[in-house]
């Protein structure tokens, strides 16, 4: 009898063992996608720069509509992520969400779907895991490029390279987002965050992930990087500002 317990023990042990190698390498696979994910995003937004000498506004111009009510960067930037005929079905004129942009934010864009994050819907639109980095405090989005505390994304400016006076590998312009998930063409929140409140990584602004440890962030030098969510809040409004002028270095922090 006793030798049955323990040959049972073992097993239960070995399967224990067993779950917790298949998890982890589940989590890494998912890890990488999410990084691969980010680095198209980059990629994408470098190839608009190329075509528009700008990287994409934070909203698709819309003076009648207010930033959340806009279609947003992602949306304008699906003809360069092989989505023109998503692109197309889109009416510009129109507010994200409105009925004739419904067939539109029903498809799900793979490189939207962090596959660390179960949820993928909200009623009849598709959501986005990723966002735009738009400055520090809630005017962030508002400020312009030559102001200390500006991102690279803002609701009604499109930034050049040359506007990233703290250089592009020291700035970052995208990331995983922790909560407050919205559809992948609204303006606003949903797609784009600032620095307003303590902790940055995983707190109460929604920039951080689902992985142990902290979040991907992905770079204007087209580099993607873990943030671990200890992470020196200086140093990350360092990487939040596009002209700061902070004399941090980023990289120690990877």
């Amino acid at each position: 009898m006793r030798r049955r317990l323990i040959i049972l023990g073992s097993v239960l042990g070995l399967c224990a063992v067993v779950a917790s190698i298949l998890l982890f390498q589940r989590e890494a696979a998912q890890r990488t996608q999410s990084r691969n994910n980010l680095k198209q995003l980059l990629l994408s937004m470098r190839s608009y720069h190329e075509f528009n000498f700008m990287f994409p506004r934070g909203t698709h111009p819309n003076e009648e509509l207010k930033p959340d009510r806009r279609l947003s960067w992602e949306a304008d930037l699906m003809p360069y992520l092989e989505g023109v005929v998503i692109y197309e079905l889109l009416d510009l004129n129109k507010s994200w969400d409105d009925q004739a942009n419904r067939q539109a934010l029903a498809v799900e864009w793979p490189v939207f779907i962090n596959p660390g994050v179960g949820d993928t819907k909200r009623g009849s639109y598709r959501l986005t895991h990723y966002v735009g980095w738009g400055g520090l405090g809630t005017d962030g989005p508002l400020l312009p490029a030559t102001d200390p505390r500006a991102g690279c994304f803002a609701y009604d400016r499109g930034t050049r390279m040359t506007d990233i006076k703290d250089g592009l590998s020291n700035t970052a312009m995208v990331s995983e987002a922790s909560n407050n998930y919205g559809s992948w063409a609204a303006g606003g929140p949903a797609t784009i965050r600032s620095l307003t409140e303590k902790p940055y990584v995983n707190g109460p602004d929604g920039i951080g992930g689902p992985y142990r440890g902290g979040c991907f962030v992905g770079f204007a030098d087209m580099s993607v990087h873990f943030i671990s969510k200890q992470i020196d809040p200086s140093v990350m409004e360092a990487m939040m500002t596009i002209s700061g002028g902070e004399a941090v270095n980023v990289r120690a922090e990877d």
